[in-house]
């Protein structure tokens, strides 16, 4: 009687899905550019396509450098897939994990109106990960005057005392002249949800500290998720010229 054929363990791969790293050790027959049939329903995310694992190392090492790329837009979750090679088969299991990656069209925000009244401005956010952001309906960044450090510095430099103290003063007196609040923004119609792989255009509204001093140009840095967003803020006067 034939004894049972010994199963062969499944090869792992986890990561998020632009890189996924091969969790075990090599195989004597897995080095270098392998293909791995999808199957399930990484058949059809895949659009029945085979994926490339580029494997590296030593027979026998952790092979923390072999890796696959899948599409960036799928979804969190356990995916199946079998790798040939020679004679040899190998069941795979894939674990994705979440990836939010979002992209502004472009690096800088522009708000221009009168202090102490709402400006409008808009946005294009491009989502390049695998899950769903909700956009938030307000946020808070902070604003200070176009070159304040550069000014704070001339005018310390001006000043004819020769005290420490005093320069020090004067200097962090002026950091402050140079701070223009905080610029609280909101998005119109509420919070926006953005979809994998999807571009959503949003409407924003602020409202202009009223400490602002016409014709200035005042700058500040919208952290929102992994995306560091540069905002602009113009202060018209009355008549809305510069």
């Amino acid at each position: 009687m034939a004894g049972k054929q010994k199963a062969v363990s499944a090869l792992k791969f986890i990561g998020t899905p632009n890189r996924l790293y091969f969790n075990g050790e090599l195989k004597p027959d897995l080095t270098g550019l392998q293909m791995l049939e999808p199957t399930g329903k990484l058949k059809t995310l895949a659009n029945n396509q085979p994926l490339q694992a580029q494997f590296r190392g030593s027979e026998g090492q952790d092979s923390s450098q072999a890796r696959l790329r899948l599409n960036r837009t799928t979804p969190p979750g356990n995916y199946k897939a079998r790798l040939r090679s020679g004679r040899k088969s190998y069941p795979v299991n894939l674990t994705v994990e979440p990836y939010l990656r979002l992209k502004f069209r472009r690096a800088e925000t522009l708000f221009s109106g009168i202090p102490g009244r709402v400006a409008r401005a808009h946005i294009q956010v491009f989502n390049k990960g695998n899950v769903a952001f909700e956009f938030p309906h307000n946020n808070v960044c902070g604003i200070y005057v176009e070159k304040g450090v550069e000014t704070a510095f001339a005018s310390m430099y001006r000043q004819s005392t020769e005290d420490v103290d005093t320069l020090l003063k004067h200097f962090l007196s002026k950091l402050r002249d140079g701070h223009g609040g905080l610029l609280k923004i909101r998005t119109l119609g509420g919070s926006v949800l953005v979809e994998p792989g999807h571009t959503e255009n949003i409407r924003l509204s602020a409202q202009l500290p009223s400490k602002l001093k016409a014709g200035h140009y005042y700058h500040g840095v919208w952290r929102l998720e992994n995306v560091h967003q540069r905002i602009k803020v113009f202060a018209e006067n009355s008549k809305g010229g510069k």
